[in-house]
């Protein structure tokens, strides 16, 4: 029996982000712009009570002197794992149960035919894993971010909406380059 440390399958994964990486570069990937632009075409001449019961009350207001006011909203707020671009070392010890093998020979007119027969079976443990379900009852957690969009809503004395801009955007829960993006599409 064979014990030996390994590392992550580092050629292979790296293989198969460079192939999603180069994939996506052809996709659109949204922006803050995108999500101003569509915050604006959808929401400006509208209640902004309109857009509170869509998105939530706002965290702030200010009132203008034209009668207007200046709302800050935030929302879309979620915990979502950190992108691992780099392939993170892992603490695996993996050992080797056995290996055999068998070999037959067929014999037929003037002709050999060999078929070869193996089977191996490894156990990998996650050491990292199992001290933290040993210690806390519980798996490792893996790395979060905080992805979240802030909107400042101009408002005319009516209430209606005159401006909308993204003051504070994450990028997104997926791929998205923008939070506000999303959560504009309804992709919360």
């Amino acid at each position: 029996m064979k014990l030996m440390r390994t590392g992550t399958k580092a050629p292979r994964l790296g293989a198969l982000l460079a192939f999603a990486i180069v994939g996506l570069a052809g996709c659109n990937v949204a922006t803050t712009e995108d999500a101003n632009a569509q915050a604006n075409a959808n929401w400006v001449g509208k209640p902004v009570n309109a857009f509170f019961s869509t998105y939530g009350p706002p965290k702030a207001e200010h009132a203008l002197g034209t009668g207007g006011k200046i709302y800050t909203w935030r929302g879309g707020e979620k915990y979502v794992p950190k992108p691992q671009l780099k392939p993170q070392p892992s603490n695996t010890i993996t050992r080797e149960l056995g290996s055999s093998s068998s070999s037959s020979t067929q014999v037929n007119g003037n002709s050999v035919t060999t078929t070869t027969r193996s089977a191996s079976a490894n156990v990998s443990i996650d050491v990292d894993n199992l001290m933290s379900m040993m210690i806390t009852g519980k798996p490792k957690e893996e790395p979060k971010r905080l992805v979240y969009c802030e909107m400042q809503i101009t408002t005319d004395r009516t209430g209606t909406i005159t401006k909308v801009s993204a003051t504070g955007d994450t990028s997104g829960a997926g791929f998205s380059g923008s939070r506000c993006s999303e959560v504009m599409q309804g992709k919360v």
